[in-house]
């Protein structure tokens, strides 16, 4: 059976009767997912949920006004924001192409002092890309400098209009860094077919850098605050981790100690020198920046002992760093989000990242990890129903395995999890191998086992919580998206004694024809990622079938809920109804719900709200929570 939901106004979406309003709740957007201080410190533009799509609160922190509100225009979506300088706000759209109906990124320049938004480089057609900001060019508040594939650009921040600076005829010309001021540091090149990425100074032939990189080896380049290095992140191999790299010599060095190689690592720079102040390792539970420049880490450290906080990490400053951003987390609960003014010693509580739970009771969060069928230990979290315990067990359970496959669940709030435990169920997030954050032999401990151990790992966590009796016996239901819903599936057939449901939203169910579409569009780094977890695309078609949940449709017993995006272009709307199809055509239980409207990400209330609603209809019939 198949349905469309179209996506509603919020004020319809979320104005659900009483009695279910409460759970309604769990779908609203999270205040907070963007925070970014203007140039002097007056404005705040918080990434916020007003209307039902991701939106942006600008607040100004002096006047004290109600905030300025930026809703996306029609087709179109808000992903992101940062500040050119005291009056501008940059504003990154996903817009949709008159032909094709394609999404392109876009940029826009908001005049908080005017109100008037202005579309950055228009009249250039041909592109997906055309929201490279490439610098700030602080010395010149007017503009800023953008490169499109062929061009570098100078455009004006007031109305959009564009100059051309350079053009770029190189084939495998990748991106020019420029430092804060607008200054030319170094050429970026990226070649496919030979698989080599090269570095080189501004009007040099040369490279500095130039080594062999298979797509999921490519390295991440970032300015340092040094005219004569950058920082190369690495996410793989003997260099794996944070690196400098001396322009002049080309020589690699750890960009500040040992402690950041071998791990996975983000930079943190400052907004507006790009100096490196700092790091956040993704090796721990909770997402936290460890501090280098001595004045942010003793304010981090005061503003901790302040608030006797045990996780603080700061977001954003002001140029000469007298307002601060900051928040505050706990596991499983929504981040708190503040500002400090450091001349007046006062910091302000911006919200709650989960506004609309704000005094709720949410369930528990719990870092925990189990022994997998072949001996290898299977990190994960397992969220309780609220004010529950292990020893209140057992609890109906969901298994939710993230998507990637190659990323990480944390320690952090989580709107499904926390939904499902407010029902009454026990959420299980294992970190699978082939997870970030633990290793590189843990990530490619899932290498060549998409659709095998990946899978068997969250099975396995679903056994241990049973035995423990954490878990109640009898059965448990399997909820993920993209490779997520991949791996619920799955998990249906490999332990299809024991799962009685599927809530699989946008899942990749044949990977193969994503390998494939990789691999007809010539997308060499593509190809690279997919054929580590899955194989070669040129396997047989039994090994094929083995991996691909559509070829095993027949197999599923348990009744499932699939719900996909019509604007989905990361996991095409198609892999569901092929699911669909093949489910009817076997005589299974199946739904397909058509979200319209929604992409891959789920950055509408209402998309949030049917998945929650819906699963929950399923959740309650065929595991319901026992008084």
């Amino acid at each position: 059976m198949k349905r469309t939901l179209i996506s509603l106004a919020a004020a319809a979406v979320l104005s659900a009767p009483a009695i279910a309003q409460d759970y309604a709740d769990f779908a609203a957007i999270e205040l907070g997912w963007q925070v970014d201080l203007s140039q002097d410190g007056r404005y705040i533009a918080l990434g916020c949920g007003a209307g039902n799509e991701r939106s942006l609160c600008i607040y100004d922190l002096v006047g004290g006004d109600e905030p300025q509100i930026m809703t996306p225009p029609d087709d179109a979506r808000i992903t992101g924001a940062r500040w050119a300088n005291d009056r501008y706000l940059l504003i990154y759209l996903n817009t949709r192409t008159e032909y094709g109906g394609h999404f392109v990124s876009r940029v826009a320049s908001y005049d908080v002092e005017e109100g008037d938004a202005a579309l950055m480089i228009t009249g250039r057609a041909g592109t997906r890309r055309l929201d490279q900001i490439v610098s700030l060019d602080l010395d010149d508040p007017e503009h800023i400098l953008m490169q499109t594939v062929t061009t570098i650009l100078r455009v004006r921040l007031e109305d959009g209009r564009d100059e051309r600076v350079e053009r770029i005829s190189s084939r495998t010309f990748f991106r020019r860094m420029f430092d804060a001021n607008g200054e030319p540091v170094a050429d970026l090149l990226a070649d496919e077919r030979r698989r080599e990425f090269a570095i080189r100074r501004v009007d040099e032939r040369e490279p500095v850098y130039l080594d062999e990189h298979r797509g999921d080896e490519l390295p991440s380049v970032y300015l340092s605050g040094a005219r004569d290095s950058l920082l190369i992140q690495f996410p793989t191999g003997s260099n794996r981790g944070l690196n400098r790299l001396d322009l002049e010599t080309g020589e690699l060095s750890p960009a500040v100690d040992e402690s950041l190689q071998g791990v996975t690592v983000s930079p943190f720079l400052d907004p507006w020198s790009h100096a490196l102040v700092g790091a956040s390792i993704f090796e721990d539970d909770m997402p936290e920046t460890t501090l280098y420049d001595d004045e942010l880490a003793d304010l981090a450290e005061a503003l901790s002992s302040a608030l006797d906080a045990d996780h603080l990490n700061l977001l954003t400053w002001s140029a000469d760093r007298q307002v601060i951003a900051f928040e505050t987390l706990e596991p499983g609960q929504p981040a708190d989000l503040y500002v400090f003014h450091r001349e007046a010693g006062q910091v302000s509580r911006l919200g709650s990242q989960a506004p609309r739970l704000e005094g709720r009771a949410l369930g528990r969060q719990i870092a925990f990890s189990y022994e997998a069928s072949d001996g290898l230990e299977i990190p994960a979290y397992l969220t309780l129903p609220p004010g529950m315990t292990e020893e209140d067990g057992p609890f109906p359970l969901v298994v939710m395995p993230h998507g990637g496959p190659q990323s990480r669940d944390l320690a952090v709030f989580d709107w499904w999890a926390q939904a499902y435990a407010s029902l009454g169920y026990a959420v299980l997030q294992p970190n699978f191998r082939g997870s970030d954050g633990y290793g590189q032999e843990f990530i490619e401990a899932g290498y060549g086992e998409f659709g095998g151990k990946m899978i068997q790992d969250n099975i396995d966590g679903a056994r241990h919580l049973v035995e423990a009796g954490i878990a109640r016996e009898g059965g448990y239901c399997a909820a993920g998206a993209s490779y997520g819903g991949y791996a619920a599936l799955m998990m249906s057939i490999l332990d299809s004694q024991n799962v009685v449901c599927v809530i699989a939203v946008a899942p990749v169910v044949d990977a193969i024809s994503l390998l494939a579409s990789a691999n007809e569009t010539d997308n060499e780094y593509g190809m690279d990622y997919w054929e580590n977890y899955i194989g070669s695309l040129y396997v047989s078609s039994d090994e094929v079938d083995q991996v691909s949940a559509q070829a095993r449709a027949h197999e599923i017993d348990a009744p499932v809920l699939l719900i996909h995006g019509d604007e989905d272009y990361t996991v095409p709307l198609s892999q569901s109804e092929w699911m669909e199809r093949e489910m009817e055509d076997a005589g299974g239980e199946v739904e397909l719900i058509t979200l319209e409207g929604e992409d891959h990400y789920l950055g509408k209330a209402s998309s949030r709200l049917t998945i929650l609603e819906e699963s929950r209809e399923l959740l309650e019939r065929a595991l319901p929570v026992l008084e």
